[in-house]
């Protein structure tokens, strides 16, 4: 705004600088010419005749005037583009940094909302402790773009639930119950910490009850999210 302030105070200057001289010149070549009209021996008459000579005579000293109306439209239409322009882009700049702020706004409050979700379902396990959780990860791979105002759940998590329901109908169905568990345990506690989740590997007896935990709580999450729970384990 400091460079249109001196644009307009410049284009203000040079218009009456315009004008200042168009109107000494005129006034100059007007009184020359009135001077040689009557040395000449013209005189005027009131008619549309001798208006129309009047006019051919200093013809050239009204263009003077013109001339200066001109350069002021110009001078005039050209500050008022960039007033536009300056109008314009302050407003987008504005509406820009507001959206940011509403959005930035927005994610906090989302990010916190779900910060409570988790420590209200956290009071609910006995065996998943609080400090296992990398909350601000488990967020990011739930919602990997909500910084930007996109709130989908991304296709990752979606991906790391299906190999975690897989390896259950697995242990339910197929897998051998006391040589294929330890495989499970493993598989899970990687699984697990994909999510941002550590699960400290146990005997098979206190591994269950975590176990059992891990999965209330993500399928708690999964009803909050509205997505599929996790098959339930009939081991």
């Amino acid at each position: 705004m400091d460079k249109l302030a001196r644009n307009s105070f410049l284009i203000n200057k040079v218009i009456k600088i315009v004008w200042f001289v168009a109107a000494c010149s005129t006034l100059y070549f007007f009184s020359c010419n009135f001077f040689f009209i009557l040395r000449e021996g013209y005189q005027f008459q009131p008619s549309s005749n001798g208006l129309g000579i009047f006019y051919d005579l200093n013809n050239y000293i009204f263009q003077i005037p013109i001339f200066a109306a001109a350069i002021t439209t110009a001078l005039l239409g050209w500050i008022t583009v960039q007033i536009y322009l300056e109008t314009y882009l302050t407003t987008h700049t504005n509406n820009l940094n507001t959206q940011k702020v509403n959005q930035y706004s927005t994610y906090l409050q989302h990010y916190k909302n779900f910060l409570e979700t988790i420590d209200i379902y956290l009071e609910q396990s006995n065996y998943l402790r609080s400090d296992s959780i990398d909350r601000l990860f488990f967020y990011r791979i739930i919602y990997p773009n909500s910084f930007d105002g996109d709130l989908n759940i991304s296709e990752k998590y979606k991906e790391i639930l299906y190999m975690i329901d897989s390896n259950i109908k697995f242990l339910n169905e197929d897998l051998p119950r006391k040589v294929g568990y330890s495989e499970h345990i493993k598989r899970l506690i990687d699984h697990a910490k994909k999510l941002g989740i550590s699960i400290q590997e146990c005997d098979r007896k206190d591994f269950i009850k975590l176990e059992y935990d891990f999965y209330l709580f993500i399928n708690n999450i999964n009803k909050s999210l509205v997505i599929n729970e996790l098959t339930r384990p009939e081991y």
